[in-house]
């Protein structure tokens, strides 16, 4: 960081989310993000945790802005029913600019979340995350039979 001032965040980046509470797990999710000047804009993806007619994987759209060190954004979820709802983010970007730490928040209910950038080119990336997705426990996927 020079001047607080932030490195390019655009990126892959990977993260989790928890509700704050002993009961939920937290939730991994991947961030395609891009930085603009001082705009964010970015895919996620995680696993569907909470709207049953949904499938297997969500997807939301994000927007938001980073002052300084300071970050904030905007997840809307992508999709019809429950799913489709958005959620606010703020945290703080490490001096290195390789790691964001701090809170979500819908109406009144909060909790923390964090992201690593990943290291490796884009297209490195996305072939890790086919191997992941498709070789599953003991190399037979995560489709259910």
């Amino acid at each position: 960081m020079q001047n607080g001032q932030v490195s390019d965040l655009s990126g892959f980046w990977e993260g989790r989310y928890d509700y704050g509470n002993d009961w939920q797990s937290p939730v991994s999710f991947d961030v395609d993000l891009t930085q603009s000047g001082a705009r964010l804009s970015g895919i996620i993806s995680e696993p569907n945790t909470f709207d049953p007619e949904a499938g297997h994987m969500l997807t939301s759209v994000l927007a938001g802005q980073v002052n300084s060190a300071l970050v904030s954004f905007t997840k809307t979820y992508v999709g019809e029913g429950y799913a489709q709802h958005s959620v606010t983010y703020e945290g703080v970007v490490s001096e290195k600019g390789q790691r964001i730490a701090g809170r979500w928040k819908i109406g009144g209910t909060s909790g923390n979340f964090e992201m690593s950038r990943l290291s490796g080119s884009k297209e490195q990336i996305k072939e890790a995350e086919t191997e992941l997705e498709f070789s599953g426990p003991n190399g037979r996927g995560n489709h259910e039979i």
